[in-house]
């Protein structure tokens, strides 16, 4: 589309510019005799628009100011006359819209907060990804990142909580995140706009197996036809580990001996854990006779449960847990409620909250962190007491239960489950 090369000139009033008409394949401009620097474009398409048009320092700048249905005459002309002022000022208006134009959107600033906070921490950053396509991308994608004040995020909150609550919490979580994130590369305001908007109520997830599911659960695994990844399920049990860490097991990261009394032992060291620390599994008997089969049979394979994708090892084994509740007549069971059946099982027993959360691997609480030297024996033992009483659920039956005796320092814990 090109533009008339000789525009015209008119005293630009409303009755006017209705009787400007569209020109086939390209636009023209008409210049106010009564405002130097406004004129109407009027496009091809027959849509006008209201631009101001000035020279600053030798060089021409324009600014559209408005749809003519949407702006008078009158507000027009004052606003290019204030456009002159500034400019007899010594200042250049159009500068405010040319940083406007360069700023960051949302949408690049999304792939920044993934590639350069996300996936060198090891978050979930395919949550984060998927969280922003389903919910924000359609609203936020092309808007600027000034833009996003925190009117505009409860506005999007309250949306998304109408039909998931939870799940509005998560994406607030994520744009609090994003938000900081955006300040710190220094796009972003100085203040977090996330902050101040409530979250909305949750109650906390208490799902279990209990002794009768246990053995269900068991045999719906013993007879899915993919052991490997049922292996998966049972270690899960076993190990009480989340499911990022255990997909991610390297051979390289356990240690198994046979102790002076001839009984086997095992470690499982997690270089980095969600809460971005190290972490010391103990391995009872009913885990090692997981693990020693994975070790057979994943071959050369650096990796425990090894895949033939990307990543080299076991993603998503979400449709084998499908079959497999199907066929236990679990319901309402998920996968991470594998890891709170570790933990109930530990708490049958009277285990503290501290000892519990060293051996779920959560941080500690402030009043918690002087503890963090104890030995890991009394964890060590009450795993092994609580995966002998599921083993024999599960027809996992280590020859002789074992019992850690070398002390380990664990990560700092944090009371509860999670």
């Amino acid at each position: 589309m090109t533009e008339r090369s000789k525009p015209r000139k008119i005293n630009l009033t409303k009755a006017a510019i209705e009787a400007l008409k569209p020109e086939p394949g390209k636009f023209y401009t008409v210049n106010d005799t009564k405002q130097v620097g406004l004129c109407v474009r009027v496009m091809a398409s027959g849509a006008k628009y209201f631009v101001a048009y000035r020279k600053v320092d030798g060089r021409p700048e324009r600014k559209t100011i408005g749809r003519v249905t949407e702006v008078t005459v009158e507000q027009a002309r004052t606003h290019v006359m204030k456009l002159g002022s500034s400019i007899a000022d010594g200042k250049n208006p159009f500068d405010e819209r040319k940083r406007k134009r360069e700023e960051m959107t949302v949408g690049v600033l999304v792939q920044r907060f993934i590639e350069e906070y996300c996936k060198p921490r090891n978050l979930t950053w395919k949550k984060a990804e998927k969280m922003y396509e389903a919910h924000l991308k359609a609203h936020w994608h092309t808007k600027k990142v000034s833009e996003i004040d925190s009117v505009e995020i409860q506005d999007r909150f309250q949306k998304i909580g109408k039909d998931t609550p939870i799940q509005a919490n998560r994406v607030l979580s994520m744009v609090s995140k994003m938000m900081v994130f955006a300040k710190k590369i220094g796009v972003g305001p100085e203040h977090n706009p996330a902050k101040g908007t409530e979250k909305y109520p949750e109650t906390e997830r208490q799902r279990y197996l209990s002794d009768d599911e246990v053995k269900r659960f068991a045999k719906a695994l013993d007879a899915e036809p993919n052991q490997k990844i049922a292996d998966f399920f049972r270690l899960a049990l076993f190990v009480g580990v989340r499911r990022g860490n255990l997909l991610a097991m390297r051979k390289d990261q356990l240690h198994i001996w046979t102790d002076e009394d001839g009984v086997q032992r095992g470690r499982w060291s997690i270089p980095r854990t969600k809460n971005k620390k190290p972490l010391v599994i103990h391995l009872s008997a009913e885990a090692l006779i997981v693990i020693e089969r994975r070790l057979e049979e994943s071959g050369d394979s650096p990796w425990i449960f090894p895949s033939y994708g990307a990543s080299g090892h076991l993603v998503e084994p979400k449709k084998v847990w499908a079959r497999v509740c199907k066929e236990a007549k679990l319901e309402d069971f998920r996968i991470h409620d594998v890891r709170h059946t570790f933990a109930s099982e530990l708490a049958k027993r009277g285990i503290s909250l501290l000892l519990l959360g060293q051996a779920m691997g959560h941080l500690s609480h402030q009043s918690t962190k002087r503890y963090s030297h104890l030995n890991v024996d009394d964890v060590s033992v009450m795993i092994d007491q609580a995966n002998a009483d599921v083993g024999r659920k599960m027809n996992v039956v280590a020859a002789k239960n074992q019992h850690a005796s070398e002390p380990i320092v664990w990560d700092d814990c944090e009371g509860g489950i999670g």
